[in-house]
């Protein structure tokens, strides 16, 4: 993603770092991010009240409560800023992020009272040849049959997809709406080659959409047996009625009466 020269020029060389435990923030990508650890808080209250940016990286072990860089930490990260900042009276913060551009993780300058690194942004721009626009075309179809397809991804998500210019802009739309394990986010944040995730996002996709399709077909056929034996119960039940009515005895009845003696 290209940023403006005027967010460029804003920009300090060095940012505060918030360490993120099995989750990854994408460029293009709004998302919630609760804050509680206190250097990450710290991280958050050095900026929010002028240049609302920060850095996000993944900690390679959820389980650890104080990430220590380097080895603790990815280096391939993403430039946010803030849209919405709402801090809660335990002292954590609730955040409302857009994700601007991928990092990687220069040099770490701060580890206390929060953590703080050098940083370069990451441009990702594509010379949109032929093949190119043809393999962004083959991802947006895949993906928007995803869409059709799945009970939980919303119709939005097709349109948001529709509306990338780029192959970094559609990648990254569709691998933040796929459910991925945190370290496949990863993964696909470290691809730094926008072409290559989407060649990567291919057979992700046609088998979400295989998958997707047969549990329709399975719901489908399952759906059909429980309307025939319902309907089966139904008829039989009248049957029964009908019977009655006219005085007669019903099969199920007799059989039983002959078994009796």
């Amino acid at each position: 993603m290209l940023l403006p020269e005027e967010v460029r020029r804003s920009l300090p060389p060095e940012l505060p770092v918030v360490a993120l435990r099995d989750f990854v923030v994408f460029p293009f990508m709004v998302t919630p991010l609760d804050v509680g650890r206190p250097k990450s808080v710290r991280a958050v209250d050095a900026v929010a009240a002028d240049l609302r940016m920060f850095l996000t990286v993944m900690q390679k072990d959820k389980d650890i409560q104080d990430p220590k860089p380097p080895d603790d930490l990815y280096t391939i990260g993403t430039l946010v800023t803030i849209v919405r900042m709402l801090r809660a009276s335990d002292g954590r913060i609730q955040l409302l992020l857009r994700g601007l551009a991928r990092v990687r993780i220069d040099e770490w300058t701060q580890t206390d009272p929060y953590l703080k690194a050098r940083y370069t942004i990451i441009d990702e721009t594509t010379e949109m040849t032929v093949e190119v626009r043809a393999l962004m075309g083959s991802v947006l179809q895949l993906f928007q049959q995803m869409v059709q397809l799945s009970p939980h991804l919303p119709d939005e998500a097709s349109a948001v997809a529709a509306t990338a210019e780029t192959p970094a802009q559609l990648a990254d739309i569709v691998v933040n709406a796929l459910n991925l394990s945190a370290q496949e986010r990863q993964r696909f944040l470290e691809t730094l080659e926008p072409v290559q995730r989407l060649r990567d996002l291919l057979p992700l996709l046609s088998r979400e959409v295989q998958v997707l399709e047969l549990t329709q077909k399975i719901q489908e056929r399952a759906r059909q047996e429980l309307d025939k034996a319902q309907r089966e119960f139904i008829l039989r039940q009248q049957l029964r009625e009908i019977q009655k009515e006219l005085g007669e005895t019903p099969e199920a009845e007799v059989e039983e009466l002959r078994q009796k003696n």
